[in-house]
């Protein structure tokens, strides 16, 4: 559900640039008037879908729907204490193994190649 608003409030974003994209090579000044209000409007009814939006996700953190911020990092480090997940350290010491290996075995092919 609020990932759908999310989607929902970009895709009027990228609508209201587009119309005033578009808005901006039309008509002269009489013109732009009007599409300086329809831009106006349409600004407002993106910033009530933002705050309505918001107002969504706070209400489901309050009502304990989704966990907050810091609850989600409590259950991060938690679980990298308890060894659940590795830390970040360890990741890298993984990454560069993986790295060393990788070129070990390039260097290998490239031999073997040239011979």
């Amino acid at each position: 559900m609020i990932e759908m608003n999310r989607w929902r409030t970009a895709v009027a974003i990228l609508a209201v640039g587009a119309t005033g994209v578009f808005a901006a090579g039309c008509g002269g000044d009489s013109n732009s008037d009007q599409v300086n209000q329809a831009l106006d409007d349409a600004n407002k009814q993106i910033d009530q879908a933002q705050e309505d939006a918001q107002n969504q996700i706070d209400e489901a953190q309050k009502n304990g729907d989704i966990p907050s911020d810091e609850e989600i990092q409590n259950k991060i480090d938690e679980a990298q204490k308890n060894g659940d997940i590795p830390s970040g350290d360890e990741i890298q010491k993984q990454v560069d193994k993986a790295q060393e290996e990788a070129q070990k075995q390039i260097d290998e092919a490239l031999k073997q190649a040239q011979q």
